[in-house]
């Protein structure tokens, strides 16, 4: 049995999102792994995602919303890795959101498992507006040989990547 004692930070980029943001929200605070910080990042929407967002972080200890401006998607990722305090990063965007309540604790045992390994990534699907899978986006073609995969293929999905500080 693996102990679970790696954290993960997540960063979670927002603009006008407030159609998607609370199954991100939610698919984060839901996860059994108990070691999350989710940092949110929202430089001014006018759509109510700073009222969903704010709300969310003062329900939830773990979550820490960031309303201030920024250059854009990237640089509100790179002021989350600043402060992000995890020994895991990742950033999940604000239209994408984890299905399975798992993930987390999948990635940390993977991780302790392997101390040597600094990247680890998955699967990932298309959704529907509704919710439904309607495909896998994790498309190998060229089967074990990864330079190969990455050339011809999608690669790393990456809501599915995380790596070590």
């Amino acid at each position: 049995m693996v102990n679970h004692t790696l954290s993960f930070s997540i960063i979670t980029p927002s603009y006008n999102q407030a159609n998607y943001l609370p199954l991100n929200l939610e698919s984060v605070v839901k996860q059994t792994y108990p070691y999350v910080e989710h940092l949110i990042y929202d430089p001014g929407s006018t759509d109510g995602s700073i009222d969903l967002a704010r709300d969310h972080a003062q329900r939830h200890k773990q979550v820490k919303f960031y309303n201030e401006p920024d250059r854009g998607q990237v640089h509100a990722i790179n002021k989350g890795l600043a402060v992000a305090t995890g020994d895991i990063l990742t950033w999940l965007n604000s239209d994408d959101y984890y299905i399975d309540d798992s993930v987390l604790a999948d990635v940390a045992q993977y991780f302790e498992e392997y101390p040597d390994i600094d990247v680890v990534y998955g699967r990932g699907y298309y959704i529907g507006s509704d919710g439904s899978i309607l495909r896998d986006a994790f498309v190998h073609k060229a089967g074990n040989d990864f330079q190969l995969s990455l050339q011809h293929s999608i690669g790393i999905i990456q809501p599915s990547l995380f790596f070590r500080r």
